[in-house]
């Protein structure tokens, strides 16, 4: 018989970090003899992990041990942090002496203090944390999502002792373990396991295991008692603690199990895990002994879990699926619905919440739907149309072939209707705009084309105007214009409150967030529906300006301008909140396409533009040659000046436009001191707040004089060649992140994209990213295009 010990070779020296393979869960008592007697525990929890199914369910298999989980949040500052971490270490301290140990003896406990989402933490209090920790005698857990926050604590804390380290890999976390310098020292053979290096299975940690007589760790299932049990005991340590009504919740989940659960574990004090459960956060504050219950609680709770029944275990799951469910938690209400395995329970849930569990948990909900089966139209139509990529394929495909880009390439009218006469348009619907709202627009726009010949023409005319907006957000502006002229908007009349929530938050995003990057823009939709306008006359006299007025001077009618003013009447008459966007927009292009006199008519007819509309008219008296007139203006832009209030001279972007024209106005009539004072506010205001669009106002004929007067504006023209018709692309304008800045030289030295992300703490798919976002801005399509154009901005050597 083959011993079961002997699965590996130990390899002290080797490179390669011990794997356990991703379906292996070692058992608590496994990780306790790995990381019980060590200093600092590391985490590196990927997006998604589950904390508390590795480190919860470790520090739950000790009785003995108390521990507190402190979120990283920096709102109220580091020092404001940092005291509280103090606060919360000196009370856990306090009441440590009625902890019992495993061993029976009264004693003082073994204290955790467990950090997540280090990421968040600024280098300058890494040491700060690990020295409180070492003060208080406890040991140190940190969770964070990125290595580089890891090796970064580690680096800025010299003064912990790094007696040894080890690594195990748990699913999709790197755990590594530092052994330091407490009193408690090690286990026998544990300083073996940590710095072992082997290949295939740990070999040496299973080694030290046996040596330390412990039990071989054995694959065991995910146990929410344990997570449950600890969370509960962090709860009642701290009675400050902000989830107080969740552990209410929890407890009276565990007290319907079993009528026993007073007496073995309240003993003398019977009735008060009923207050608990029955009476709220009133009773916390009347429980004499609550300060007590908690150590006493976890160990007798995590017991009783054990012994309980497989339907007494569904029972809990059911119940913390209306739990998670309450609080919105929708992923964990999905996950405790798939373990409790009642179908009713599962199936009302998923059809209630199906479109955001898609976007949310898609593996999940497909997991569910293969334990519900084909059992209703809903269900096969989950699994038909929203399971999978096939909806975005279709979307790509769409676009390629121009399919989408037509209003006469709608489907058939039964497109929308399956066979059996159900009608999926209702289903779709709401799948297409849940992919909206989630940026998912190629599977919105394949799902808004094939209801877009369905015979209900509320819902075809709502699939028209989604379908116009996924077109206008990929760039695709006249096939949006067609697709929104074609249906009259949605449903050809008032449209329906999700399409009016869509419209406002698009153009929002096109009109004021032009020109900032991506990553800085609105994240997603307003979420207060009774707040927002009716954006649909917005989005349409929008369309109708980026098709009808191009940027540069020709080709539109008169006609054709007094149609674009009369939509932008109407949607300043229906949506004030939205007017001096779609104004100033409108008065911009008459700018640029010559046509001065309307804008100043348009100028005229406004007020309470909040000060743009005071950079347009500098802007048009600059091209007539009114320099007086741009000086009178742009001077009230000066801290103290009366024209403007505290508020506009506070906007930067409109700041920066009125320095600019201001040093325009001042270098014309010889001013030159005042005009470089202006153009160093200027270069100064748009490095801040990275609105380099301000420069092009800048004539090509002007650029000259303006570097003559600020050198350091000589980088910011750099390509924008004297006498060119109109400004060109300026280098201020390719803004690359410092992360995309060291990617593209860690590129131009023939690195692969392996060897970039091993370098710079990355995943090859952020690198990917990172590359992807330096094509967009420096508009190449290949790496030699993109070395060639970053070498002539100066991006790189």
């Amino acid at each position: 018989m083959t011993d079961p010990w002997e699965v590996g070779e130990v390899v002290p020296d080797s490179s390669v970090l011990p794997r356990v393979p991703a379906w292996f869960e070692p058992a608590p008592a496994a990780l306790a003899a790995l990381a019980g007697a060590a200093e600092t525990v590391l985490v590196q929890a990927p997006p998604g992990f589950g904390k508390t199914g590795t480190v919860a369910t470790w520090l739950a298999a000790e009785p003995g041990r108390l521990w507190a989980w402190v979120d990283v949040d920096l709102e109220l500052g580091v020092e404001r942090f940092l005291a509280d971490v103090r606060s919360r270490l000196e009370r856990i301290r306090e009441f440590s002496s009625v902890v019992t140990d495993p061993d029976g003896a009264a004693g003082a406990a073994r204290v955790t203090l467990v950090i997540d989402r280090l990421d968040r933490l600024p280098m300058d209090g890494d040491a700060r944390l690990a020295e409180l920790a070492r003060a208080a005698g406890a040991q140190l857990v940190i969770i964070a999502r990125r290595s580089r926050a890891l090796r970064s604590f580690r680096e800025s804390c010299a003064r912990i002792t790094l007696v040894d380290e080890g690594h195990l890999r748990l699913g999709a976390a790197q755990v590594h373990v530092i052994a330091g310098s407490l009193d408690r020292g090690l286990r026998p053979g544990q300083a073996d396991a940590l710095v072992a290096r082997t290949r295939g299975w740990p070999g040496a940690v299973i080694a030290a295991l046996r040596d330390a007589q412990l039990p071989p760790p054995e694959p065991t299932p995910w146990r929410p008692g344990a997570i449950l049990l600890g969370y509960a005991q962090t709860i009642l340590l701290d009675p400050e603690f902000h989830r107080q009504s969740d552990l209410l919740r929890l407890l009276s989940v565990v007290g319907d199990v079993t009528d026993d659960l007073v007496a073995d574990v309240l003993g003398p004090a019977p009735g008060t895990l009923a207050a608990f459960s029955n009476e709220g956060p009133v009773a916390l504050e009347r429980a004499g002994d609550a300060w007590r219950l908690g150590p006493v609680l976890a160990p007798a709770l995590a017991d009783l879990y054990e012994r309980m029944e497989p339907a007494a275990i569904r029972r809990v799951n059911a119940r913390l699926h209306v739990h998670y469910a309450g609080r919105g938690d929708l992923g964990r209400a999905l996950t405790q619905a798939i373990l409790s395995a009642e179908a009713g329970l599962l199936r009302e849930f998923v059809e209630a919440h199906w479109s955001e569990l898609a976007v949310l948990a898609p593996g999940r909900l497909e997991r569910a739907l293969g334990m519900l089966g084909p059992a209703s139209d809903l269900t096969r139509f989950l699994a038909a149309e929203v399971i999978g990529e096939a909806g975005m394929r279709r979307g790509r495909r769409g676009l390629v072939d121009g399919t989408f880009l037509l209003p006469g390439s709608a489907p058939d009218p039964g497109e929308g209707i399956a066979d059996g006469a159900v009608d999926l348009g209702p289903w779709r619907l709401r799948w297409a705009w849940a992919q909206f709202f989630a940026r998912r627009h190629l599977g919105a726009a394949d799902a808004f084309w094939r209801l877009s010949g369905h015979p209900d023409p509320r819902l075809r005319g709502e699939a028209w105007g989604g379908l116009a907006l996924c077109l206008l957000h990929r760039g695709f502006v006249r096939a949006a214009r067609d697709w929104w002229i074609a249906g009259d908007g949605p449903g050809g009349g008032e449209p329906a409150t999700v399409t009016a929530r869509a419209c406002d938050w698009l153009v929002r995003r096109l009109l004021f967030d032009e020109g900032r990057p991506v990553e800085d823009r609105v994240p997603g939709p307003p979420g207060d529906l009774a707040d927002l306008p009716p954006a649909t006359a917005d989005l349409g006299a929008y369309i109708e300006l980026l098709v009808l007025l191009p940027t540069r001077r020709a080709t539109s009618t008169e006609e054709d301008l007094d149609h674009a003013a009369e939509r932008c009447a109407r949607a300043a008459a229906q949506s004030p909140t939205l007017r001096t966007a779609i104004t100033m927009t409108y008065v911009h292009r008459l700018v640029t396409m010559g046509r001065l006199a309307r804008a100043r008519e348009v100028l005229a007819d406004t007020s309470d533009m909040a000060g743009w509309d005071m950079s347009a008219k500098a802007w048009i008296d600059w091209l007539e040659g009114n320099l007086v007139g741009v000086l009178r203006i742009t001077g009230a832009s000066l801290p103290g000046a009366a024209l403007v209030d505290e508020e506009t001279r506070l906007n930067p972007r409109l700041h920066a436009q009125l320095l600019v024209l201001d040093a325009l106005g001042s270098a014309r009539l010889g001013r030159d001191d005042r005009a470089t004072n202006m153009l160093d506010a200027a270069l100064e205001l748009t490095r801040e707040s990275g609105y380099w669009r301000a420069w092009s106002y800048v004539p090509p004929s002007e650029i000259a004089r303006l570097v003559e007067l600020l050198p350091a504006l000589a980088d910011v023209f750099d390509g924008a060649p004297v006498g060119a018709p109109g400004p060109e692309p300026l280098r201020g304008m390719v803004r690359l992140s410092p992360r995309e800045l060291d990617v593209l030289r860690q590129w131009s030295q023939d690195h692969t994209v392996a060897e970039i992300a091993d370098r710079l703490f990355v995943s090859v798919n952020s690198v990917k990213s990172h590359l992807r976002s330096i094509y967009k801005k420096l508009n190449v399509t290949g790496r030699g295009d993109a070395l060639e154009r970053a070498r002539q901005l100066a991006l790189i050597p």
